[in-house]
């Protein structure tokens, strides 16, 4: 077999094979919260990491990245206070009532910053001051001195910085004043405030009245003019001058006797005096004096008869002279009975005695001497 010889050319081809690189772009963003951020038309609102894979220039992928952030909101609180009747500036707002104000503007990062104003109205202090003075008097308020009545005000800062009121309301208290009159006895003395006093007049004296305040009071003082004196007229004692109530009394004991008339008719040997006495109470006592013991005597006269004499139950009054007022004396010159003739016929006392009988019709008087036998 014949071998022949074959040349065999080969065709190599070399690749140049080249890696292109992927294409990475990061992308930061930041938006406030509620805002969103377009992201090749993916609208996103959370904050995180986001891709987005697109054909580079060199046909290989790109990716982008977008980190996106939210921004913080901003807050702020502000506290203040005022006086009742100031206002506040917040905002171009002029404000004057306690509550929570805010206001809304953009913060240094875009976003909102919000400012919550809390204002407080603070309270103007009020004090209120009763006060009374007399007349003439004076009331310090506050460095000034104050007579008269009314309201003063006086206004200070008070520890809040607020103002502080104190009103005052002054009276004028009234003063008083009253008169009297007293009557004084002879050889009394009165005390009158500070005064002693001795004689008739009219006295002033000032007082202490319950408020605190003068009180002027005029005393009127009158004395006593009442005097006892007696005149002898037979067996029978008189008063010489008149008086509200006659009291014999028997000396040297001063003793009473029961009689109470401006006469006395004795009957004994004995002295007796006089007390008189005024309406006030005032009294003098005359000097003793004594009279012959016959005091049973009767009148000469005969206008008015009474019989039987001795008498019993009555006697019979001779009536030519019409009615007879009547008064029977015991023995010691005491006024024991007062009756009056009925058609003529008088009652009798009725103790057994002799008794001076004293008739007295139409201005004339007689004294008639009467035996009773008692009933």
């Amino acid at each position: 077999m014949k071998k022949s010889n074959i040349l065999i050319v080969s065709s190599i081809t070399t690749l140049q094979l080249s890696i292109l690189p992927l294409a990475f772009d990061t992308v930061q963003a930041a938006v406030c919260p509620g805002d969103s951020f377009n992201f090749n038309g993916q609208i996103i609102y959370s904050a995180g990491n986001y891709n987005h894979i697109s054909t580079a220039a060199n046909g290989c992928d790109s990716t982008t990245t977008l980190l996106l952030s939210i921004l913080p909101l901003t807050y702020d609180t502000v506290a203040v206070a005022i006086c009742d009747g100031d206002s506040f500036e917040f905002n171009g707002q002029t404000l004057g009532i306690t509550g929570s104000y805010t206001y809304i503007t953009a913060g240094s990062n875009g976003c909102d910053s919000t400012t919550t104003l809390q204002l407080s109205v603070m309270p103007h202090a009020s004090t209120e001051v009763s006060a009374s003075i007399c007349p003439g008097d004076t009331f310090l308020f506050n460095g000034q001195f104050l007579t008269e009545s009314g309201t003063y005000y006086h206004v200070e800062a008070a520890s809040n910085g607020c103002d502080s009121i104190v009103t005052l309301t002054l009276d004028e208290l009234p003063t008083s004043s009253g008169s009297s009159e007293q009557h004084m006895c002879q050889g009394e003395k009165i005390t009158f405030g500070s005064q002693s006093i001795t004689e008739a007049g009219s006295y002033t004296e000032v007082f202490s009245a319950a408020n605190g305040c003068d009180s002027t009071h005029h005393l009127t003082v009158t004395t006593s003019t009442i005097e006892s004196k007696v005149g002898i007229f037979g067996d029978t004692l008189k008063s010489i001058f008149p008086a509200h109530v006659y009291e014999w009394v028997k000396c040297p004991s001063y003793s009473l006797t029961g009689i109470y008339t401006p006469y006395f008719i004795p009957g004994d040997y004995q002295f007796y005096a006089l007390v008189a006495y005024d309406s006030n109470g005032c009294s003098d006592t005359s000097w003793c004096f004594k009279v012959s013991p016959n005091s049973i005597e009767e009148d000469t006269e005969d206008a008015f008869i009474p019989y039987p004499n001795p008498a019993s139950d009555w006697v019979q009054i001779d009536n030519r002279s019409g009615e007879q007022a009547a008064e029977w004396y015991d023995a010691l010159g005491r006024l024991v009975l007062i009756n009056a003739s009925v058609n003529g016929l008088l009652v009798t006392p009725k103790t057994t005695g002799v008794y001076l009988l004293r008739l007295q019709s139409g201005g004339q008087t007689e004294r008639h001497k009467v035996v009773v036998n008692g009933r």
